[in-house]
């Protein structure tokens, strides 16, 4: 859900035929490669890697969601941090300005989910603005590599409603795509997810 409005808005053709998807495209005068990094710090990590190793990379720019620690965030809004912290690590990342957007606020980049009001609460009393599961990792490979790096994420949930748990974490596979199986399983035995499932889905779009 995350890559595939970036490939239909650069018309971005899959390349390759086997492992993670690959797109490749023009956007302007610039050659682009696509493709999702993955659920996690551990994934996004490797996989970071890997484009690496197979691309010759002026800069990487990562996009998608996160979840909004900030009460001032609104679902939809968009922040390029100036800096990524690692939970696990406490290592600070600092991505480099993009296209003359200033770079402004903090983001959390976690292995686990933190959804408990007294940790968001401390997170938000701490700075960051809103918490999730990748950037980090992305900005350690591109920093060992002298890579410039940027992070866009738009607000999809606020980290404190519940809406987004280790359940909804188990509906996706390791590449980010829905555990469709897990997903059925999920409503058969807690119909009442249905509502904020729904909510979820439109407010992540």
């Amino acid at each position: 859900s995350e890559l595939r409005p970036l490939v239909k808005k650069m018309s971005l053709k899959r390349t390759g035929s086997s492992g993670s998807a690959v797109y490749e495209g023009r956007a302007g005068a610039a050659e682009v490669v696509a493709a999702s990094v993955g659920v996690g710090p551990v994934v996004a990590k490797a996989t970071t890697e890997r484009l690496l190793e197979s691309f010759r990379v002026d800069r990487v720019v990562v996009s998608g969601i996160a979840g909004g620690v900030d009460h001032g965030l609104k679902i939809g809004d968009l922040i390029l941090p100036e800096r990524v912290i690692d939970a696990g690590t406490g290592a600070e990342y600092h991505p480099s300005a993009f296209g003359g957007i200033e770079l402004e606020g903090t983001i959390l980049t976690t292995a686990e989910l933190i959804t408990g009001k007294p940790e968001i609460s401390s997170l938000r009393e701490q700075g960051v603005a809103a918490v999730e599961m990748e950037g980090a990792a992305v900005g350690e490979v591109c920093v060992a590599a002298g890579i410039p790096w940027t992070l866009f994420r738009s607000i999809s949930d606020h980290a404190d409603e519940g809406v987004v748990d280790e359940t909804v974490l188990a509906m996706l596979n390791a590449d980010g795509s829905t555990n469709v199986a897990a997903a059925v399983r999920l409503i058969a035995a807690k119909p009442g997810r249905l509502k904020n499932l729904v909510k979820l889905a439109r407010d992540s779009q």
